[in-house]
């Protein structure tokens, strides 16, 4: 399976403060860190990672470890408060069962409405603000946040919905609540963010 062409970061000047929240759960899908991750890298001020998928990124241990993996496939990612957030997570998930049960039935663990998630939605409500983008990877999130009211919490043309591609990209999409019947194509997501693209450190 063939990985779908990269995304550059269009320039457009960034506001003072931005903050993109990203909450997946994915299958595995080998394409992944060479398709959303560079079009995402530049943006963030703020960047939750949550995927089944890269269980790597949870079987390191620590915050800091987790964030040395997401670094590894965004190097110049920084961000304020990123290992309070890792910390979160982490301990949420190995939470006893919970990691067990993510492993084995992801979706079902979603749905139960006896196993809802405050900690996760707690962790976002608490990152957002106004400049805040709230990226929603895959449906099953999707529906979970609607059931939650996160897209009113959020500024409707920072609340996307950005659903799976084909390895050729031809399928990617994302919905925004200001125009909810037309799906725009992933570049065009590109430009809607703000990027804050940092200069690679000159060697030497």
């Amino acid at each position: 399976m063939t990985s779908p062409a990269r995304i550059e970061p269009v320039d457009i000047p960034p506001p003072k403060k931005v903050s993109v929240i990203v909450v997946s759960l994915f299958p595995k899908a080998s394409w992944y860190n060479d398709f959303y991750m560079p079009a995402l890298a530049s943006y963030q001020l703020g960047f939750m990672y949550f995927s089944d998928c890269r269980k790597s990124l949870f079987d390191s241990g620590t915050p800091k470890q987790l964030k040395d993996e997401v670094q590894k496939v965004m190097p110049y990612f920084e961000a304020e408060g990123v290992e309070e957030l890792s910390e979160t997570l982490y301990s949420w998930l190995l939470e006893e069962g919970h990691w067990t049960h993510y492993h084995k039935h992801p979706l079902k663990r979603w749905n139960k409405k006896k196993r809802a998630d405050p900690h996760l939605l707690e962790e976002i409500e608490k990152n957002l603000m106004d400049t805040s983008t709230l990226i929603l990877l895959g449906s099953e999130v999707q529906r979970w946040a609607r059931k939650q009211g996160l897209p009113e919490k959020v500024l409707p043309e920072n609340y996307i919905e950005l659903h799976l591609p084909t390895p050729s990209g031809k399928h990617a999409r994302y919905w925004s609540p200001e125009n909810p019947k037309v799906r725009i194509s992933i570049p065009r997501l590109v430009a809607k963010l703000r990027p804050r693209v940092k200069e690679k450190p000159k060697e030497g």
